[in-house]
């Protein structure tokens, strides 16, 4: 009887911690006073319970805009100022621009265009049949 209690107990605790991850979302940050964040997400589901946000790009941001929009309704959009184009400016317009129109396209600079060194194509046999 007291081992079928504390089974009982025990499924009971991980069917919470389970819960619990399925309905927050668990953030790395960078370089804060706090170095975990979390958000509840909008739906109970495995996807992006665990983000590390430290090296994001605004591609990333584009590629998980559940996370993103869920951060400007919890009005936490400072957890992705490195990931914007201008950290100074309106970070939360900036993240609605990344996440309808995609990321900003990057041109490479001359100083790479330079470095790059030419693509060599096989000789092409001219006029032969």
């Amino acid at each position: 009887m007291k081992t079928m209690f504390r089974l009982i107990v025990l499924v009971i605790v991980l069917g919470g911690w389970a819960l619990a991850a399925l309905s927050l979302y668990i953030v790395r940050l960078p370089d804060s006073q706090y170095w975990i964040g979390i958000v509840p997400k909008n739906r109970l589901h495995w996807v992006d319970t665990y983000l590390d946000v430290r090296n994001w790009t605004a591609a990333e941001v584009y590629q998980h805009p559940d996370f993103t929009r869920r951060l400007m309704v919890a009005q936490k959009t400072q957890w992705l100022t490195h990931a914007v184009p201008d950290p100074k400016g309106d970070i939360e317009v900036q993240l609605m621009d990344i996440l309808d129109n995609g990321p900003p396209a990057t041109q490479p600079s001359e100083e790479t265009v330079k470095h790059v060194p030419p693509t060599r194509l096989p000789p092409r046999n001219v006029g032969v049949k």
